[in-house]
């Protein structure tokens, strides 16, 4: 599968100097893994790093070019912190993964095709899982699963994770019965309409008195 290269800084581990890295528009991180003796702390420009993920994800990998290291390491992004309040990305943690060692990972999910039951009959479209966790060798990674909804003609029509075709190499670790995509029915608004009675009982309302009634008034008001 495709790599990316990115290159990093190395970075002291003081307060002093995390403190000017937002200031800096720079971003602080770590690298770890079981070959690792010890973390390596690094730091990046936020904008590179925020470009890097919305690319790949957390599902590929990363060649990462740390300063002063003669090799590139192999990587994959772990976990992503962001400022509150900018939405910046302030921290972020790699993983070194090991060649011939399996890897856990989340891929996200890519809808292709359209829908009968959405296009034809007016459907809404149902998304339970918008990621799939899989686990597998490097060398096998997946960056994203399509699924082609063309297959969802009517409202009983569903996709489960058990539907999905992937390679043998790929272990998927969510269950088989999870639910991923359906299409239910449209929202139908409902009109109050009178009844037969009710109209009639409105309009009898609304008739003039009747002219027994308009003299039983003019000889009340003449006795008065």
């Amino acid at each position: 599968m495709k790599t990316h290269k990115f290159k990093v800084l190395k970075r002291e581990e003081t307060g002093k100097e995390n403190a000017k890295l937002y200031a800096e528009a720079l971003t602080a991180g770590v690298v770890y893994g079981p070959e690792l003796k010890e973390n390596i702390n690094i730091k990046m420009r936020e904008a590179d790093i925020r470009n890097l993920y919305k690319e790949i994800g957390e599902s590929s990998i990363v060649e990462l070019e740390i300063e002063g290291e003669t090799e590139p390491m192999e990587v994959l992004i772990k976990d992503i912190a962001y400022d509150p309040v900018k939405m910046l990305i302030n921290h972020i943690d790699f993983y070194k993964i090991k060649r011939g060692q399996k890897i856990e990972a989340n891929v996200a999910i890519v809808i292709i095709g359209d829908s009968p039951a959405v296009k034809a009959l007016g459907g809404v479209l149902s998304q339970t899982l918008s990621e799939i966790s899989i686990k597998c060798l490097p060398k096998d990674l997946i960056h994203e699963i399509e699924i082609d909804i063309s297959g969802l003609k009517s409202f009983d029509d569903s996709i489960y994770v058990r539907d999905l075709n992937l390679s043998e190499d790929v272990e998927i670790l969510d269950s088989v019965d999870d639910h991923i995509i359906s299409v239910t029915p449209p929202r139908i608004e409902q009109v109050v309409v009178a009844t037969t009675d009710e109209a009639e009982e409105g309009a009898e309302g609304d008739k003039p008195a009747a002219d027994g009634e308009k003299k039983d008034e003019k000889s009340t008001e003449e006795k008065k």
